[in-house]
């Protein structure tokens, strides 16, 4: 069985879903199957490079640019004609505007199965993806009617996403997953942000992007007696920045940029809890959760319609879930936990059992290679 993984970008350009690829990829490698990775480059002018990582082949098609979060690579398209006949079945990861176009032109003979790992929504907040999308909707209904079969991840996500709603049929719904061994935490480490930052401390982690909803956790930390610690890039960070600034904050909230892989569990270590305040269904399930329930992370999440995030973090369960866009509300569940060390406990251990008995990286492997072994029965 040779299966061929198409996804935007790869690891170690580090993002939710590149992380649960490579955990995935290496997973797979328990079963009887070849597996192969085309990918794109992550900067703009590069060239194609092929590489193995942890035994996987990886091609990296060079990108002229990106326009829209989306890489130009006629490269990509290249590869993939010259590769497509030598695989049983094309894993897409989808939003790919790339490999839409790949099958387009190559009409694959292999099966096509399609990880929906989110809708594009033509958001109001971001105009040029609105502008974009009448353009991208034909395309990906293209490849929703050639897809063999479809993997979304939460049955939340496929109640309430408009482009699937056709062709339930061929869906089947797999969470996401995480290798837990690949995020560790070192004590001296975790002993040394406590020390840093002082007192209990909020912990916040994703690309500074408009849909993550961070400047309402930034507003609802003056009401917190706690510090917040959020790390990562984007093109908000500077307005994030002024936004703290103005509040009058900058001595409860720390923009850390992006961490290191091998420091991320001593981050997830030493905070009391975690908090995903996204406030738009882009953020289709939060792998993140997954990263600080292996943690045993009580969390503080946002329930956003159509979104999975409700379904992994379960309200009074593994932690509390509040309306998106409400500082107040956010405030007030993060209170809630922090005044509550017994309750804190409780939720950051039902986070966990629960990560053990759905998103181990292993069970989300097996179930995924159960549905190549029915693609190609």
């Amino acid at each position: 069985m040779k299966i061929l993984h198409l996804s935007k970008f790869f690891y170690p350009y580090l993002g939710g879903i590149e992380n649960f690829i490579l955990d995935l990829a290496k997973s797979l490698k328990e079963f009887p199957l070849k597996l192969t990775i085309l990918a794109h480059q992550h900067k703009p002018l590069s060239t194609t490079r092929n590489e193995f990582i942890e035994n996987i082949k990886v091609i990296r098609a060079g990108t002229i640019s990106n326009i829209l979060y989306t890489p130009l690579s006629p490269s990509f398209i290249y590869n993939f004609l010259n590769l497509n006949s030598k695989f049983d079945i094309i894993h897409i990861h989808m939003p790919n505007p790339s490999a839409i176009l790949a099958v387009m032109m190559a009409k694959p003979k292999a099966k096509v199965l399609i990880h929906w790992h989110a809708d594009v929504v033509a958001s109001e907040i971001d105009k040029k993806i609105k502008v974009f999308f009448p353009f991208y909707k034909p395309l990906q209904g293209f490849l929703i009617k050639r897809a063999d079969k479809i993997i979304v991840t939460s049955e939340q996500y496929l109640k309430h996403s408009q482009p699937l709603s056709p062709v339930g049929k061929k869906c089947r719904v797999i969470p996401l997953g995480l290798d837990p061994s690949r995020l560790k935490s070192d004590k001296e480490r975790v002993n040394k942000i406590k020390k840093n930052f002082g007192g209990e401390i909020v912990f916040s982690l994703g690309r500074l992007s408009y849909y993550k909803g961070f400047s309402y956790l930034i507003k609802a930390m003056k009401y917190v007696d706690a510090v917040l610690i959020l790390g990562g890039e984007g093109k908000q960070k500077d307005k994030l920045k002024k936004l703290i600034e103005s509040e009058g904050l900058k001595n409860k909230i720390f923009l850390v940029g992006k961490i290191d892989e091998k420091d991320l569990g001593s981050y997830y270590e030493a905070c009391t809890l975690f908090c995903l305040p996204s406030i738009e269904k882009t953020e289709a399930f939060g792998m993140v959760l997954l990263e600080a329930m292996r943690f045993k992370r009580p969390l503080v999440t946002t329930n956003i319609d159509g979104s999975g995030i409700s379904w992994v973090n379960q309200d009074g369960v593994t932690g509390i879930t509040v309306a998106p866009k409400d500082s107040s509300a956010l405030a007030k569940a993060i209170n809630t936990i922090i005044s509550n060390p017994y309750l804190a406990k409780k939720m950051g251990e039902n986070a966990y059992k629960r990560f053990e008995q759905n998103f181990h990286i292993n069970i989300i492997a097996e179930k995924i290679y159960s549905q190549y072994s029915e693609l190609l029965d």
